[in-house]
C-alpha cells in the first residue's frame, strides 16, 4: 500500500512540499502540462496541511502566507486542469481551494466563505454531471 504523504505527518509534509517543488523546477506548463498542473495542485495540498502545524507556520512564514501559497497553486494548477479537459482534476482541486478558502485568515470571512462555497459547489456540480 502506498504511504500518503499528507498524513499529518510533519516530515512527510515538509518531503511533499521541497518534492513540489523540485518538480516545477523541472516541469513546465509548455512540455508538460498535465504533470505540471498535478505539481501545483500537490504543492497546494501540501501548503495547506503544513498549516495545520504550528512548527511547520514557523518554518513557512506563517499561517496566511501558506495559506496564499496554497491558493497560488490551487490556481495554477486550474490554468490546465479545466472542467472539460480534465473534469476528475478540476473538481479536485475546487474542493481543496475550497478547503482552503473555508480556513483562510487573509481577506474578509463573509468572501472567503463565500468563494469555499462556490468551489464546493463547482466540485459537486462536476461530478454529478
Amino acid at each position: 500500500m502506498l504511504e500518503d504523504p499528507f498524513e499529518n505527518n510533519m516530515d512527510n509534509i515538509q518531503e511533499a512540499i521541497a518534492r513540489g517543488q523540485s518538480a516545477l523546477r523541472v516541469l513546465t506548463r509548455t512540455t508538460c502540462p498535465f504533470e505540471w498542473a498535478g505539481a501545483h495542485a500537490y504543492l497546494g495540498e501540501a501548503y495547506r496541511q503544513a498549516s495545520f502545524h504550528v512548527n511547520l507556520q514557523e518554518l513557512y512564514s506563517g499561517l496566511a502566507v501558506m495559506q496564499e501559497q496554497a491558493i497560488r497553486h490551487f490556481e495554477a494548477a486550474l490554468q490546465v486542469y479545466t472542467e472539460y479537459d480534465y473534469p476528475l482534476e478540476w473538481a479536485r482541486v475546487q474542493r481543496f481551494q475550497g478547503m482552503i478558502y473555508l480556513e483562510r485568515v487573509q481577506g474578509k470571512r463573509p468572501e472567503n466563505l463565500a468563494q469555499s462555497r462556490d468551489c464546493f459547489e463547482l466540485a459537486s456540480l462536476s461530478i454529478r454531471s
